[in-house]
């Protein structure tokens, strides 16, 4: 059997900046794995006990030989691969499958203070999936458009999905 290289993927401490070859350098993304092209003979290893909401989709091909091997480290369960993408971020709340982004009004006093007299969730359960894939691309992003009224007359407030919101990708 031909020998490859070993790769790491670790979706906690891995960085995907990193090389990926040893656990201490492991990278973070199923998406940095699948944007590799492997040799015969690589193996690629995911952190046992994790949950990675991305779609594993490796092209290359191994040989008979060599194959292509994927498989797990570390103590736990197996890895689990659920091909769910999963917002996060330092402004983003809520727990995963009820995610949301706080949208605050309020007025800023000669002191630069914020004072905040009311906000909205921006939900995003309810943006589709294909749109937050190609989100993802480098160089675009997600934009959310919102009536910042309500049919009162007063600014929104509570809960905000479709058809109050509508979600778009912009970008290159």
């Amino acid at each position: 059997m031909a020998e490859g290289q070993t790769f790491y993927v670790d979706p906690v401490n891995g960085n995907d900046n990193n090389n990926g070859l040893s656990e201490g350098s492991a990278w973070k993304s199923v998406q940095q794995v699948n944007s590799q092209t492997f040799q015969p003979g690589d193996t690629i290893l995911f952190k046992s006990g994790e949950i990675y909401h991305e779609p594993l989709r490796i092209t290359a091909d191994g040989t008979e030989s060599a194959p292509i091997t994927i498989g797990s480290y570390g103590n736990g369960p197996d890895p689990l691969f659920d091909g769910a993408l999963d917002l996060r971020g330092p402004f983003v709340q809520g727990k995963r499958g009820d995610r949301f982004l706080y949208l605050s009004w309020g007025t800023v006093d000669a002191a630069d203070q914020f004072e905040m007299f009311r906000r909205a969730k921006l939900m995003f359960d309810a943006v589709p999936d294909e749109l937050l894939r190609s989100a993802q691309a480098p160089g675009h992003r997600l934009v959310g458009t919102v009536n910042m009224t309500h049919d009162d007359g007063m600014p929104r407030c509570a809960a905000v999905r479709p058809p109050v919101i509508e979600w778009t990708v912009d970008g290159e």
